[in-house]
């Protein structure tokens, strides 16, 4: 996202500011498969997703997130079908409900390390996946966060 305009962004984002002063990206207005978040807008920093910031997208394949994302609203990317490919920030520490529910398309996800929650149905019916990475860490998996996982040979928790 670099290089863009506040105006440029504004076309693709609806956002807001949050009490700390830094910004929450509340939906995305565009049609690009291959959604890069931006990090900043005009000197603001983003550190949230919104609830449903990308739910029913599903044209999206890939997301690129920014290491500034901290937290990933409820059914983020509920019923994005093809999304692939995405990556989850370091300072993530929960997925939410229904977080990741209905991407059928997503076949290998690593969650990262400092992760201490899985949110109930947040992994329910992704039919693809095959291998998740959940870090030692993870201290709290809540009732149904595993709910309708099919086709899941590889399940790697390390």
């Amino acid at each position: 996202m670099s290089g863009q305009t506040v105006a440029e962004i504004k076309a693709l984002w609806t956002y807001g500011k949050l009490d700390s002063g830094n910004l929450v990206v509340r939906k995305y207005k565009g049609s690009d498969p291959d959604v890069f978040v931006p990090e900043t807008i005009g000197k603001a920093t983003v550190t949230k997703l919104n609830d449903d910031v990308f739910k029913g997208k599903d044209f999206i394949r890939s997301i690129h997130l920014p290491d500034s994302i901290n937290i990933i609203g409820v059914w983020a990317f509920e019923s994005c079908n093809n999304l692939a490919n995405i990556n989850i920030p370091a300072g993530v520490t929960e997925i939410m409900w229904g977080t990741f529910s209905g991407c059928k398309a997503l076949a290998k996800l690593y969650l990262p390390d400092g992760l201490t929650t899985i949110g109930n149905s947040a992994f329910e019916d992704c039919t693809s996946l095959v291998e998740l990475h959940i870090p030692a860490c993870t201290i709290k998996i809540e009732q149904g966060s595993f709910g309708s996982f099919r086709n899941c040979p590889k399940l790697t928790i390390f």
